[in-house]
């Protein structure tokens, strides 16, 4: 079972836009939807618990890493995907992560695919399909068995930013 977590800070207009368009929801290898929402947070994100599978974590710490460690702490699945609430996944994102899992491989990431057509958005989407420097970034959706991602040491909370990036650099050793 997958357990989708989504660190979310003043989110809600992004994640109303990613409920909207989802076709998972029903998904049989789908257990929950965490919202990891900031103690500092505007938005009144009460609106998304009414969602079926959805359920809101109001976090003790802000901060993604630290968002979606607790997230992670809680989360019921053997498989966990760190989404970002203004990403929004391939159709077969559910199917696509069971069949990398029967592949042997215990984690992995989508590429990217920019909802614009602009030069400079296809070089940066050609740079995430391919394993290197900009391999692992939070967008690209990461997700890890629960025990891999335990046994690496979640996420680390005292990088501010792009800790996606030094997560993926340990689990790449």
């Amino acid at each position: 079972m997958i357990s989708i977590i989504i660190p979310a800070h003043n989110e809600f207009d992004n994640l109303q836009r990613l409920f909207n368009v989802v076709n998972f929801l029903e998904h049989e290898k789908l257990s929950e939807i965490i919202i990891a929402i900031s103690p500092s947070t505007s938005d009144n994100t009460d609106i998304f618990s009414d969602i079926q599978k959805v359920k809101l974590l109001y976090c003790k710490k802000k901060g993604r890493a630290a968002q979606m460690n607790e997230a992670s702490k809680i989360a019921k699945g053997e498989v966990l995907a760190f989404l970002h609430a203004d990403v929004l996944p391939p159709t077969g994102f559910i199917c696509d992560i069971q069949q990398s899992l029967q592949n042997n491989f215990d984690a992995g990431f989508f590429s990217y695919r920019f909802d614009k057509d602009k030069w400079f958005l296809r070089v940066n989407s050609s740079f995430t399909a391919k394993d290197g420097f900009f391999t692992g970034g939070g967008d690209q959706c990461l997700f890890i068995k629960k025990n891999t991602f335990e046994h690496l040491g979640a996420f680390n909370e005292e990088q501010a930013i792009m800790e996606d990036f030094e997560f993926f650099g340990r689990m790449k050793k």
